[in-house]
């Protein structure tokens, strides 16, 4: 694909469940980044963010630069982005009924837009220059706040029919459990950032983070059983997708990649389990890779159809 001619700043957004990236980048080669990161405040809705997003790009524009210079924005959030709102996203609630294409185009009315889910965007970056850059088929697996996957298949980020391709929070153990449809997420609710905190806070108060429950796991046996039976749900549903996928590798992104206990059961239930284990790494952009992905995205939407 040529590339068109670009001549005004580019931004890229990451909104989570807790924080928002920012970043303004230099249109023509990408060697001047400006960063910023503001607080979600998912309580207040979406509309008081979408301000402070507006506010924080003007700073990051710098004096003479406005937003109606920028030429692409490239935007990521959780959940299911449709035309009409953003769905199955429990962390930034109130954004059912969003247009966020349309919220976007409003505080940026000269741009090319891009919008897309958070962990499909952060295996965009993956994709394009981390771990899956080099392989037919691979996934980039995400275990922060939240649990979720991507699929990509010769650098193609796969959405599904309706953009859930990849929503592996929603899977069961027994059918007979509640799930989707009871507003509920099973492996999600056994195995995530969130999912640990309730634990630790549940134990240690409420100053306590999903790290601490790894703490308390390395000194109380029986909490120790606990989480290692949770780590060993999600490996196995995780060695349950490269079954059905066949990835050459598995990129793991997200806090909870830091915690060597993670790791270690992922490779030994991928190797025991898999008919061809693919390859596990984790990835080198953590916290960042979707930000980089919504950069990505932006100027991909600056690429005319080939």
């Amino acid at each position: 694909m040529k590339a068109l001619a670009i001549s005004g700043p580019v931004v890229a957004v990451d909104i989570g469940g807790t924080k928002t990236a920012l970043l303004v980048a230099d249109a023509e080669d990408g060697s001047t980044c400006r960063t910023d990161r503001i607080p979600t405040l998912p309580e207040e809705g979406p509309h008081p963010l979408f301000a402070r997003i507006a506010d924080t790009v003007d700073t990051l524009l710098g004096p003479g630069v406005h937003r109606a210079d920028v030429t692409a924005v490239g935007l990521v959030c959780p959940g299911i982005v449709t035309g009409t709102g953003v769905l199955y996203a429990p962390h930034t609630p109130g954004w059912e009924e969003l247009r966020v294409r349309q919220v976007v185009a409003t505080l940026f009315p000269e741009a090319r837009i891009a919008v897309m889910n958070d962990v499909k965007a952060a295996a965009l970056a993956e994709a394009r220059q981390g771990g899956l850059a080099d392989v037919g088929h691979g996934i980039y697996l995400n275990v922060g706040t939240g649990l979720s996957c991507a699929l990509v298949v010769g650098g193609t980020v796969l959405t599904g029919e309706h953009g859930a391709a990849g929503e592996i929070g929603y899977q069961v153990l027994d059918p007979a459990e509640p799930g989707v449809r009871e507003g509920r997420a099973p492996l999600e609710e056994a195995f995530s950032g969130a999912a640990l905190t309730a634990l630790a806070r549940a134990r240690a108060g409420d100053g306590a983070t999903a790290g601490t429950a790894f703490q308390l796991a390395g000194t109380e046996a029986a909490f120790g059983e606990e989480i290692g039976g949770r780590i060993d749900r999600f490996a196995a549903a995780v060695a349950n997708l490269a079954i059905a996928f066949d990835p050459a590798r598995i990129v793991v992104g997200g806090g909870m990649a830091r915690h060597d206990e993670v790791f270690t059961a992922l490779t030994a239930a991928l190797e025991r389990l898999v008919p061809f284990p693919p390859a596990l790494l984790r990835s080198r952009g953590y916290d960042d890779a979707a930000l980089t992905g919504a950069l990505i995205a932006a100027r991909e939407a600056l690429s005319p159809e080939p």
